[in-house]
């Protein structure tokens, strides 16, 4: 009596482009006639969308309250917020700048909050120093 051995049940599936097929397989079928009959089934994968990227900055890097700080900031994301020492300042255009700023003594940093179809990502900008 001829033994039958079928295919593992599970296809483990880890696509490295945009999209990939690969093979699942179901049991074969009892031989009839001599014959063996295996089915198999595509199964399309995509990979899901990549969180959006994103930049901020403040510059110089320190001054004094009379120094004019340059804030900028880019992003890939379909929308952007953007917050000044967490104090959200509202929604921007995801690549742009605030016109220059004068800033109080102390410790002060941008952050740009994107989202896009991958996701959400947030980015601090450089923490300036002011005297």
């Amino acid at each position: 009596m001829a033994s039958i051995r079928a295919p593992s049940p599970a296809v483990a599936l880890h696509p490295t482009a945009a999209s990939a097929s690969a093979p699942t397989t179901s049991p074969c079928a009892p031989p009839a006639r001599g014959t063996t009959q295996c089915n198999s089934n595509a199964v399309a994968v995509t990979q899901a969308p990549a969180l959006p990227t994103c930049s901020a900055s403040i510059s110089p890097g320190s001054g004094n309250t009379n120094t004019d700080f340059t804030i900028a900031w880019s992003s890939n994301g379909s929308s952007c917020t953007w917050a000044l020492d967490g104090v959200n300042q509202g929604a921007v255009p995801c690549s742009g700048s605030a016109p220059s700023s004068r800033f109080g003594v102390g410790s002060h940093y941008v952050t740009l909050r994107t989202t896009g179809p991958g996701g959400s990502t947030q980015c601090n900008s450089n923490t300036v120093s002011v005297r």
